[in-house]
């Protein structure tokens, strides 16, 4: 999942180029700093950790006359709830991730800078 968020906001990068009627480079990677560092205030969020009630099994053999029974505790419950946790976490991972993409947007806006996306670079390549 860490990938799938790190694909979304290397596109997202790659995709936007930020536009300054009067701003030179390095005005722009210090204003690009500041609205980094801006959006990366936003805390992440631990998902709580569960744990699947336990489930047992039981076996019986029988030899005869004789019943011979072994209960044992079946951890598989346990994966179920590793694994939903973590797609529960995956999920609060990607909205920050989002979260974060807008307060940087905004910082750079407000900054008065404009987003030009690469559809729009595209469009005006095809004209």
């Amino acid at each position: 999942m860490r990938i799938l968020i790190l694909f979304v906001l290397f596109l997202t990068g790659c995709a936007t180029q930020w536009m300054h009627p009067t701003a030179s480079n390095e005005e722009f990677y210090q204003d690009r700093r500041e609205c980094s560092n801006y959006s990366q205030g936003i805390q992440r969020s631990i998902v709580a950790a569960r744990t699947s009630p336990p489930v047992y099994d039981t076996n019986c053999t029988r030899m005869g006359n004789d019943v011979n029974c072994r209960t044992t505790q079946n951890n598989s419950g346990d994966a179920f709830a590793r694994a939903s946790q973590s797609m529960e976490q995956g999920g609060a991972d990607l909205a920050r991730a989002f979260a974060m993409n807008a307060r940087f947007d905004d910082c750079m806006n407000s900054k008065g800078y404009t987003a030009r996306s690469l559809a729009d670079k595209l469009k005006d390549m095809g004209k």
